[in-house]
Order: structure tokens, then C-alpha cells, then sequence
């Protein structure tokens, strides 16, 4: 039987049991029961706050390229630091470690 590990990420219950029923929906091998989907559960994570301060900030900016500048980097760089904690949490749970792409790590510094 195949299985396979899952990282839950969120900031809530309604969050996880959303992003379970996704992944059962997309992974899952239909009435077979070919796989077995192992969820763990990582620490509260989110994205909001950096959601916020972005769209506080560019709404300062009265140019219309929001992708670009300062606060598009500092926006990205937190989002990726978010996922990328997420990340590490998940091999530390699983003891595996995975390899990232050279364009990931360059967002993380």
C-alpha cells in the first residue's frame, strides 16, 4: 500500500480540516483504499499579518506597480520564511530531509 505524508499548515481548525478534505480529494485513490494518508498537523502558521502590512503599505504607494517594489520583496521574503519554517518543521516530524531549489533559498537569504 502507498502512503503518504502530509504537512498541514494553518492558522485554525476550519484551515486544517479544509486542506485535509483537499488533499483526500486529490490524493486519495478514489473507492481502492490504495493509499494511506498520513496527516501531521504543524504549528500554527499564517499569513495574514503579512497580507496586512502589504496591502496597508502599497496602499501609501499612488503608482500603480505593486509587484516590484519594496513592499512586494518584504511581502514575498515573509511569505517564504513562513513556508519555509513550515518545511522544516515537516522534515524534523517525518526524519527526512528534502533538497530545495536554488531559486527557493534565494528567497530566504
Amino acid at each position: 500500500m502507498l502512503e503518504r505524508n502530509i504537512a498541514i499548515v494553518g492558522d485554525g481548525a476550519t484551515d486544517r480540516a479544509i486542506f485535509k478534505k483537499i488533499s483526500e480529494c486529490i490524493l486519495s485513490d478514489g473507492d481502492e483504499n490504495n493509499v494511506t494518508l498520513n496527516y501531521i498537523e504543524l504549528s500554527r502558521q499564517n499569513i495574514h499579518d503579512a497580507v496586512e502590512r502589504y496591502c496597508k503599505e502599497v496602499n501609501k504607494i499612488n503608482s500603480g506597480c505593486y509587484l516590484t517594489g519594496e513592499q512586494a520583496s518584504q511581502f514575498r521574503k515573509s511569505v517564504t520564511n513562513t513556508l519555509y519554517t513550515a518545511f522544516t518543521e515537516f522534515e524534523k516530524e517525518i526524519g527526512g530531509s528534502f533538497s530545495l531549489s536554488p531559486h527557493f533559498r534565494e528567497f530566504i537569504g
